[in-house]
């Protein structure tokens, strides 16, 4: 390089300015390579790009395809779930208000029948008790008899008025509403003459199953005991 000076200014030739231009200033033809490069690159990468986005957008709609059938589907099989737990519900509901209906008309049927048995029951208290009351009488001389008409229970009241009675002696006989189921027994105290003599005995009476009262036995009381000359029983008969 050949320089001259002027002062404090170096002064260089026109060549050697265009050879420094040469070394910094790229060549056209340099540029556009690297332009048609980089666009080509750009143009690439943009391919892969919209590669990238449209595999994605298949992929994604398919996704969304298999995902609403998927919906569809859980949709199809709750409706049909819901079908049949309403259907099961009705089906339960129509057979608690037949087994309903059934308890009610069972109740009703049980109410009748226990009234109706409360009814039967009241008039055949009111016929017993009527029955109950039902009494017949028959009067002997010295015996005064009453008897249930449907009950064998019969009550039989002695008045003797016989004052030389001895063991072994009838008092009196009944009828056959009045004999006894089994052989009866009672006492009563009696005046008795001897010898013109007055005394007290305790006569032990038995009414045997032919309606006979016999004195069994007599006891003569000591003491002053006035006698009553009156028994009675109450007794099972035979019918």
């Amino acid at each position: 390089m050949s320089t001259h000076a002027l002062g404090n200014v170096q002064l260089i030739t026109v060549q050697e300015v265009e050879a420094m231009l040469d070394e910094v200033i790229v060549p056209e033809t340099s540029i556009d390579a690297k332009v048609a490069a980089e666009a080509a690159a750009r143009e690439s990468a943009d391919q892969l790009l919209q590669g990238n986005i449209d595999n994605e957008k298949v992929e994604r709609e398919a996704a969304d395809t298999t995902l609403q059938a998927n919906i569809t589907a859980e949709t199809t099989s709750r409706k049909t779930a819901d079908d049949s737990i309403n259907m099961r519900i009705t089906n339960e509901v129509g057979d608690r208000e037949t087994a309903d209906y059934a308890l009610s008309s069972r109740i009703v049927t049980v109410e009748t029948g226990l009234a109706d048995e409360v009814q039967r029951a009241n008039t055949e208290e009111q016929k017993i008790r009527s029955e109950i009351k039902q009494t017949e009488i028959e009067q002997l001389s010295n015996v005064y008899c009453t008897r249930f008409t449907n009950l064998p229970i019969a009550t039989v009241q002695i008045s003797n008025t016989d004052k030389s009675i001895g063991i072994g002696d009838t008092i009196a006989t009944l009828s056959a509403r009045y004999l006894p189921k089994i052989p009866v027994d009672l006492v009563m105290t009696s005046e008795q003459v001897a010898s013109s003599t007055s005394s007290t005995y305790l006569l032990t009476l038995r009414i045997d199953t032919s309606g006979n009262i016999n004195v069994i036995n007599m006891f003569k009381l000591t003491d002053s005991t006035s006698a009553t000359d009156v028994a009675a029983v109450t007794y099972i008969t035979k019918e």
